[in-house]
């Protein structure tokens, strides 16, 4: 049987509902979170290889092993080196800075006035003031949420952005719902196409997903998305 939900918003979208959209793509999303979680992460290894090539290097250079002492202390120095520079602190910092001049600048006009909102089980339609945007399932990857907005996550990290404004309470939890239903269905069909002639290692145990139709991996059972696969957008269009 389809699915014939429907929801349609009309609302005026105004320049902090676009500094809400910039906050989110570039400092407050998922996507930066797990940049960020990562990058701790890295960077907890690196600190655990520095200990141990610079206990080792220490020791050969007692032992006047010199040679095996450069050859341990030099990795351990670029591990430092790396540290110390934090490309990915350095990144993140900029894109907040860039994010709140943004936000301050006038870019966020061509968006304003009134939006017209379509939310069915074939896809999204936004219609704006200037342009026209159809959206399919298979292209969005999460549905976000913050106090003031709902955030639909895309492929490339951007986001149709609705003031929760719009919702009742009621009305927002069935819609976060279906969304999400939506996005697993879209998702999971784009995943199907991409795997039925794409090799793809499963994330967690690097099993082969090729040809797998289901939507997890048969082998440890973690679940399959595309944007654990890193499948690009332009190969789930279709």
């Amino acid at each position: 049987m389809s699915d014939e939900r429907r929801f349609q918003f009309r609302y005026l979208f105004s320049r902090l509902d676009y500094a809400a959209y910039v906050r989110h793509t570039m400092i407050e999303g998922s996507h930066v979170a797990s940049v960020r979680r990562n990058s701790r992460r890295q960077r907890g290894i690196a600190l655990v290889g520095v200990c141990a090539l610079g206990t080792m290097s220490a020791l050969m250079l007692f032992a006047r092993e010199y040679g095996t002492m450069i050859a341990t202390g030099l990795p351990a120095l670029l591990l430092i080196v790396w540290m110390v520079l934090d490309p990915v602190g350095k990144w993140t910092r900029s894109m907040q800075v860039w994010a709140r001049k943004l936000s301050e600048s006038g870019a966020g006009g061509y968006h304003e006035g009134e939006h017209t909102l379509v939310v069915t089980a074939r896809g999204i339609v936004l219609e704006e003031p200037h342009h026209r945007t159809h959206q399919r399932w298979s292209g969005v990857v999460a549905v976000e949420e913050s106090a003031d907005h709902i955030f639909l996550v895309r492929h490339d990290s951007s986001a149709i952005t609705i003031p929760a404004s719009v919702f009742s309470a009621a009305s927002r939890a069935e819609f976060v719902s279906a969304c999400r239903e939506w996005i697993r269905l879209g998702g999971g069909s784009a995943v199907t196409r991409h795997l039925a002639s794409h090799d793809a290692a499963c994330p967690s145990c690097s099993y082969n997903l090729r040809g797998v139709r289901a939507g997890a991996c048969p082998e440890c059972g973690t679940p399959i998305s595309h944007r654990a696969l890193k499948i690009r957008a332009d190969e789930v269009k279709g």
